[in-house]
């Protein structure tokens, strides 16, 4: 994001998590921030060492202006969206798959998205699961996130 064009949100939710990993919350939103010295973002993130994590990393790499408009919301996205207040030009959502028509649902319903934003969401495809047979499950174990990414996806075509 902070290569060719520049980011232009005024506001921005990135990202909406319900699951570990430090790739979301560090990079994606430190990108976004670096892009666009106007740009804040908050990140819901499950884990609480995440956000401990990455303000010490913001610290090391002495980039305090960035921290200060970065706002981390720990717990479960479901609870998380609700308590938001204000208007997002840009959502974008990798969390537990099971749960993003819920999370597109309270996005709208409490009117977080500006006139004019976007939500993004990640792993639509989630490898193929959504439409491949199960007979070419590399790992079976996901067959239930694609199902409901299939759901899904398809709501948002009907919608």
């Amino acid at each position: 994001m902070t290569d060719g064009a520049r980011w232009s949100a005024d506001r921005a939710v990135d990202t909406i998590r319900d699951r570990f990993g430090h790739e979301a919350v560090g990079y994606g939103s430190v990108a976004m921030l670096e892009g666009s010295p106007a740009t804040e973002v908050v990140s819901l993130e499950i884990d609480p060492y995440l956000k401990g994590w990455l303000g010490s990393c913001l610290a090391d790499a002495s980039l305090s202006q960035i921290a200060k408009r970065h706002e981390i919301v720990v717990g479960p996205a479901l609870e998380s969206l609700p308590k938001l207040t204000g208007k997002f030009d840009m959502v974008f959502v990798d969390a537990n798959k099971s749960e993003y028509k819920s999370y597109v649902e309270l996005i709208l319903k409490h009117g977080l998205l500006a006139v004019g934003g976007v939500i993004v969401c990640d792993n639509v495809l989630y490898n193929g699961y959504p439409y491949m047979h199960s007979h070419f499950d590399a790992q079976p174990a996901r067959r239930k996130f694609g199902d409901d990414i299939r759901v899904f996806n398809q709501w948002v075509a009907d919608h």
